[in-house]
């Protein structure tokens, strides 16, 4: 029975060719001529390998293509060679991850950058936009009986703090806190925060004063409570009103420190000493001071840091 092997390999011998004068005619490698001529295909990756070098070899030959071919066709198993080709290709294994000094390098790089933008980015926001202003104590539309009433909140470190026209000192994290002495009635306490670019965030809050002005008595009726007459010190009696806006004041009796804080404005205290009493006020403008009853003369302009001593 004829085989695409055999009729290779008759040829050949009747024009007394070798492997080796074939392949330097042809550039097909004598393995591959001698497995053409044993019909062995498992030597090839694919019929389109095998069918290339069988067809140059044939025309080398002077043999009748078709009719080779026709035999290859008959001879080669593309079912078995479909199968050789499966065993050999092996399926691909999941990668495993393999910890290094520059897998580990890479990773700290990335995350580091990843900070970086980060924090500038915050920064860049927090420089650029209004500050944060968030006021905790007290809360809106609150009512109370005693005028003194203690502010605190959070602001942005670098930001400034005013309460009323009046500066704040603001703690290493943003925090503040003072205390105000409130007018009866309604008060409206207006925060501003302010960055260096001047972007500014604004807080208001209202706080009613309310003080028990009346008694109710044993009968159920109300009685007002008469006012009482001035009394005539003996020593030194300094009064402090604020007005129109409202003022930070500090005040010492005697060597000893009186009162420290905000005062809003339309509230007025009065302090009493042997000796001398001394202020020191946030708004010179706002303050007016009567000694003894008797109006003193203007401390300052509106906004202007005075101090000044009243002796007896």
């Amino acid at each position: 029975m004829k085989t695409v092997g055999s009729i290779l390999k008759n040829a050949r011998e009747r024009r007394g060719l070798s492997h080796k004068e074939i392949f330097q005619a042809i550039k097909i490698h004598p393995r591959f001529l001698k497995a053409l001529e044993e019909s062995n295909w498992n030597a090839f990756s694919s019929s389109v390998h095998a069918k290339g070098f069988l067809k140059n070899y044939v025309e080398y030959l002077g043999l009748n293509v078709d009719e080779v071919l026709a035999f290859f066709r008959r001879e080669y198993d593309e079912k078995k060679n479909a199968q050789k080709i499966k065993s050999v290709i092996k399926p691909l294994s999941a990668p495993r991850l393999v910890i290094t000094p520059g897998l580990v390098l890479t990773i700290a790089t990335v995350v580091f950058v990843a900070l970086f933008f980060g924090y500038v980015i915050y920064q860049y926001r927090s420089f650029a936009g209004a500050p944060i202003l968030i006021v905790d104590q007290p809360r809106t539309d609150l009512t109370v009986s005693n005028p003194l009433l203690n502010v605190v909140g959070r602001t942005d470190p670098d930001a400034i703090i005013t309460l009323n026209g009046q500066q704040i000192g603001i703690g290493e994290k943003g925090t503040f806190s003072a205390h105000i002495t409130l007018a009866e009635g309604v008060n409206t306490l207006n925060f501003v925060a302010e960055n260096k670019l001047g972007k500014t965030n604004k807080v208001t809050r209202t706080v009613v004063v309310r003080p028990e002005a009346q008694i109710a008595t044993e009968t159920g009726e109300v009685e007002a409570i008469e006012s009482a007459k001035p009394k005539v010190y003996e020593g030194l009696e300094v009064e402090i009103r604020v007005g129109p806006n409202a003022t930070w004041i500090r005040v010492e009796t005697d060597d000893s420190e009186a009162f420290e804080g905000l005062v809003a404005a339309g509230v007025g205290k009065t302090f009493t000493a042997k000796e001398k009493i001394s202020l020191r006020t946030g708004n010179a403008g706002s303050t007016k001071v009567f000694v003894n009853g008797v109006e003193q003369e203007s401390l300052g302009g509106e906004g202007e840091v005075v101090e000044h001593e009243y002796k007896r």
